[in-house]
């Protein structure tokens, strides 16, 4: 968003015109804007419409706090879910901590979250017009937002700080999996070595980011939000807890925790396929977790490398999806394809794991017919392409 946009943005007309537009459809943008334009300036009515779609996409991460907020497109899609923030708040506020520098806050979000604790927040944000949301965004918590540069805050001024550092945009050719600290800004590298070291500090990278590039007594928190692996949380000090490597899954149903006071993942023993086949959260998998899982509840490995866990005994928790296994064959797609039709399945979920396929594609050769519904997971058990057919145990 530029100035000029941000200028109009932020006036009382456009704040009255987003309310008059919080009424309308928006499904038919240019019949909706053709009607506004009657009576305001096009920018306006074109700006609003805009800020009117990200709060209707801002929904699913700030819910109805998403009506009374703006955003940018970038501010908007790095901001942590207001869910994820919460949480995160309240390791700040149970690690006693009475004041936090927010180092890049973006639109404000998880200064929201700290303020909203009764903690103090100072907000720093380098770009003006994301400054200037964020004082939108937290009016009334008492949050002191300050158009600067992160880098040139006096941290002793703080009990501890919390930082979302801007991703920039990878060129062709290189490693998004692979953490370097030019990647952020404020860079990890003056994160870990200036802040980390003076006072507790909590930091949100990317769940791709590789944790065991970073040096020092960190712990560290890999958030899933229903299955959808969404940050990777490095904590130092007094934020820190009894695990150092913890998944965190947030559901509909609960916020569910599992950790482990060691840095070392050990491995599962591979098995036969047993009755069910399980499918562990993301958060379990990219935290190395799994294993630790799999021995507490006697599940193995289909294979050395792939991330699905198998028993006989059907094993029940929030950590995976559970599946019971009917039939297993060879990856081959008429043979399946007959095998479906004789069974009058028609509706087909299609899993793959360490397998060159596309699901899509695949099922296009399957000529899917009949009411019955089933899963079909594709993977392979060390050099041998196999297919799984069951159905989720829900």
């Amino acid at each position: 968003m530029d100035k000029t946009t941000a200028e109009i943005i932020l006036s009382q007309e456009a704040l009255e015109l987003l309310s008059q537009i919080a009424e309308e459809e928006l499904s038919d943008e240019f019949e909706l804007s053709k009607k506004l334009r009657k009576s305001y300036p096009a920018d306006l009515v074109s700006a609003c419409i805009t800020q009117a779609k990200f709060r209707q996409r801002a929904e699913k991460k700030f819910g109805p706090f998403a009506s009374r907020m703006l955003f940018s497109r970038d501010g908007l899609e790095q901001a942590s879910r207001l869910s994820v923030s919460a949480q995160r708040a309240n390791r700040f506020a149970r690690a006693g901590i009475d004041s936090v520098v927010d180092l890049g806050c973006g639109i404000g979000g998880d200064s929201m979250a700290l303020a909203g604790l009764g903690i103090n927040v100072t907000a720093v944000e380098l770009d003006e017009v994301t400054s200037a949301l964020a004082q939108f965004n937290t009016a009334g918590l008492g949050v002191n937002v300050i158009n600067a540069d992160a880098t040139e805050i006096d941290l002793r001024n703080f009990d501890a700080a919390f930082a979302d550092p801007a991703r920039r945009r990878n060129g062709p050719g290189e490693n998004r999996n692979r953490l370097s600290p030019f990647e952020y800004t404020p860079s990890v590298d003056w994160l870990i070595n200036t802040v980390a070291s003076s006072i507790p500090t909590g930091i949100k990278l990317s769940p791709a980011d590789d944790y065991k590039e970073l040096r020092g007594d960190f712990d560290f928190e890999w958030v899933s939000v229903s299955g959808e692996l969404v940050e990777l949380g490095v904590y130092s000090g007094s934020l820190r807890g009894d695990n150092h490597r913890q998944a965190r899954l947030l559901t509909s149903s609960g916020n569910f925790v599992y950790g482990s006071g060691s840095y070392e993942s050990p491995t599962p023993e591979v098995g036969d396929i047993g009755k069910y086949v399980y499918e562990p959260d993301s958060s379990l998998i990219r935290s190395g977790l799994m294993g630790e899982f799999a021995i507490e509840n006697d599940l193995s490995l289909i294979d050395r490398s792939i991330a699905y866990l198998t028993s006989d005994k059907l094993v029940q928790s929030p950590w995976i999806k559970t599946f019971e296994i009917a039939e297993t064959f060879p990856l081959d797609s008429k043979l399946i394809s007959r095998e479906l039709e004789q069974r009058g399945i028609g509706i087909l979920e299609i899993k793959k794991r360490g397998v060159d396929i596309t699901p899509e594609e695949f099922r296009k050769k399957l000529k899917l017919k009949g009411k019955g519904a089933a899963s079909l997971i594709i993977t392979k058990r060390g050099d041998t392409r196999i297919a799984l057919l069951g159905k989720p145990i829900h």
